[in-house]
């Protein structure tokens, strides 16, 4: 808040009021605690031109067109890091200016009227939930091939043929097997 004459206001008209606003970072922190010793962790700011072309009326209109009352800082962030405690992150930051008319409505010229200058700062989020990337599960079973089960299981008309010579084959080594044994 300014408060100003009218000759204040018209000297104003002609400077500006860039100084009030006191931007001259040019850098700010991506995350909360960013080091000050990291430049990664630091990201640039940019600035719209600064309005400059003002006007003053004069003493009998009394009025300040196009003068800068309004700077918006938008920031544009994003979530990383893990699902379930992301952070946000400021990814870019834009400095924006906008114009107003200030008219002096006092009737003496030597009283003072209050002037408003404002700030904001909006904040833009990339994507509102994070992604959620679950890997797909490995299989419960190993994949084997195609003929590991070849001697119980066939394709052919006479697979009971060959699951009858396969159990007649066990029980014969089977014997064998108790015959040599004892």
């Amino acid at each position: 808040q300014l408060k100003l004459t009218l000759d204040q206001l018209a000297s104003i008209c002609t400077t500006g009021v860039f100084d009030y606003f006191n931007t001259t970072a040019d850098r700010i922190a991506q995350w909360g605690n960013s080091s000050l010793l990291n430049v990664n962790e630091w990201v640039s700011i940019e600035y719209d031109s600064y309005p400059t072309s003002t006007a003053w009326s004069g003493d009998n209109a009394r009025t300040c067109t196009g003068i800068p009352n309004i700077v918006n800082w938008q920031f544009l962030t994003k979530k990383t890091g893990s699902v379930y405690n992301p952070q946000t992150k400021i990814v870019r930051v834009r400095v924006k200016y906008q114009t107003s008319t200030w008219e002096f409505t006092e009737s003496n010229t030597t009283d003072t009227q209050d002037f408003f200058l404002y700030g904001t700062a909006t904040f833009y989020s990339l994507d509102d939930k994070p992604k959620v990337q679950v890997p797909s599960s490995p299989p419960l079973f190993p994949k084997l091939p195609h003929d590991t089960l070849y001697p119980l299981y066939t394709n052919s008309a006479q697979s009971g043929t060959s699951i009858s010579l396969l159990a007649a084959s066990v029980a014969i080594l089977a014997t064998l097997q108790m015959a040599w044994g004892s």
